[in-house]
């Protein structure tokens, strides 16, 4: 867990800074780091997202609605409360600017130190999260303002990634159950 004053500086005072020297110099777009820590709640305290978490696939039904980008934050610790902040900040600048905010809410990228149960549902390919990104940079200006879900397209995620698909183009190409991965 980071600390409160790190992530004021570098999470909350940072992002402001950011986001008014774009708005500042005129920066059509911005792409705002954020995580999907800011839903960790789900995968704590609800099913069947809990048991996706922990590895318990057989409590998992075949469908399932999944947590959307518009279904409330759920921070569980000061840094996901942070990137909610940072979210609402790009929020505020969309509406009140002509600079247009696009939020990825990434999820695991790296594969060397997660919890194999947990990285099954968040996993995300460097190609993924970079097939992403390049959507969002090219996405009509009449996206001014959105969160999308950084996940490749694994059979356990409890995040739906369909609004990326269905406003940006966004199409993952890699799963965690793909051979090499999981």
């Amino acid at each position: 867990e980071a600390r409160w004053e790190s992530l004021l500086k570098n999470n909350i005072e940072g992002g402001y800074y950011v986001l008014e020297a774009a708005r500042q110099a005129g920066v059509r777009r911005v792409i705002y780091a954020s995580t999907v820590q800011v839903t960790t709640g789900y995968a704590l305290h609800c099913e069947p997202y809990r048991s996706i978490r922990t590895g318990k696939f057989e409590n998992v039904p075949d469908t399932y609605e999944m947590v959307k980008t518009t279904d409330r934050p759920w921070p569980v610790n000061l840094y996901a409360a942070s990137k909610v902040f940072g979210e609402t900040l790009a929020r505020v600048f969309s509406e009140t600017s002509d600079l247009s905010c696009i939020c990825l809410r990434i999820g695991a990228v790296n594969t060397m130190d997660t919890d194999r149960e947990q990285f099954a549902s968040l996993f995300c390919t460097r190609n993924d999260i970079a097939r992403l990104t390049e959507c969002c940079i090219e996405a009509p200006d009449s996206v001014k303002y959105d969160i999308f879900y950084g996940i490749s397209d694994n059979r356990y995620k409890w995040t739906d990634i369909s609004n990326a698909k269905d406003r940006v183009g966004y199409e993952p190409e890699d799963k965690f159950e793909d051979p090499g991965w999981g």
